[in-house]
């Protein structure tokens, strides 16, 4: 994390030498470059392209895949990349040396009928809760993010001390094999890894389950300097990422066929895992459970509120 954040504040510095002083010509048709991930909570922008809904707004956009929230991030904050997505963890903590983030809209929101997030191990393990993981290694996808504080909250809640508890970074595609292997002895699993790994491991909890209902797992944001020189063109891209919520919560079997393109993954997987559901608007209370909870872990000196970060037309 610390290479990252120093990763973020040189882009940063880049990208603020560069910024425009004053706001785009209201007919602005730049070419919006939005960086996503090919998982569920992350797949609105994947959506909108296929149904259509970035060109009915007369909106000219550029999806790229990139697996890594610090890469995306980094893009985001250099100008490679225009939007992207991630944990707001990691934007707190930027926010707190002064890095201009803004974060423009939820992506999934949590809901507890559903949970997409699981801490999986091995069927054949004896580890029940959060005691059992003493001294025990998870593997996340990603550190000091919401798929580390999160879990180690509901370790703290289930009886367990995260103190004592060894988080490693992998990408999402070897957590499977690394819990079956023996390389670690729980996995931090998000949808679709949750229902792929179901076969050799079981859930032991909803990692999520500490947390309000309803909070925002991951956001859209943008520099402020990127929102200040295009404020009509962002006009229309939130109100394209509103609608792209409302249409996939309300039809699971149609997104998840474009969520099967680009995720690469099987219908009967889509079928079966629990599917996100996407908030329909930027609240700063979603998003303050995670500044709280990156003070309670330590990553944050300070709380602030949360409407610091988000963006403000």
């Amino acid at each position: 994390m610390i290479r990252s954040l120093g990763a973020l504040l040189a882009a940063s510095v880049l990208v603020l030498a560069s910024a425009p002083a004053t706001a785009a010509d209201p007919a602005d048709t730049t070419v919006v470059r939005i960086a996503t991930s090919p998982i569920d909570s992350a797949a609105e922008p994947y959506y909108a392209q296929e149904m259509g809904f970035f060109r009915n707004a007369e909106l000219n956009v550029e999806v790229q895949s990139i697996s890594n929230g610090a890469s995306i991030a980094t893009a985001v904050a250099s100008g490679a990349i225009d939007i992207g997505v991630g944990s707001s963890i990691p934007l707190a903590l930027a926010h707190e040396h002064g890095l201009p983030f803004a974060i423009l809209f939820p992506a999934a929101v949590y809901d507890r009928a559903s949970p997409t997030t699981v801490l999986m191990v091995p069927k054949s393990s004896g580890i029940a809760g959060g005691k059992d993981l003493a001294g025990k290694t998870v593997g996340t996808q990603a550190l000091q993010t919401i798929s580390q504080l999160a879990p180690e909250a509901w370790i703290d809640a289930h009886g367990g001390d995260s103190k004592n508890v060894r988080f490693i970074e992998m990408p999402s595609a070897e957590l499977s094999s690394a819990m079956t292997q023996g390389r670690v002895d729980a996995i931090v699993a998000i949808e679709p890894t949750a229902t792929l790994a179901a076969a050799d491991g079981r859930a032991i909890g909803d990692v999520y389950s500490s947390l309000p209902q309803g909070f925002a797992i991951n956001v859209w944001f943008t520099t402020r300097s990127w929102a200040q020189a295009h404020p009509q063109l962002l006009a229309k891209l939130i109100a394209v990422f509103q609608t792209t919520a409302r249409w996939a919560n309300a039809h699971p079997r149609e997104s998840g066929a474009i969520l099967e393109k680009y995720a690469k993954v099987s219908p009967s997987v889509v079928h079966d895992m629990n599917r996100c559901v996407y908030g329909t608007r930027l609240d700063p209370k979603s998003i303050q459970p995670n500044i709280d909870l990156a003070l309670r872990y330590g990553l944050l000196a300070r709380s602030f509120p949360a409407s610091e970060l988000t963006y403000q037309p």
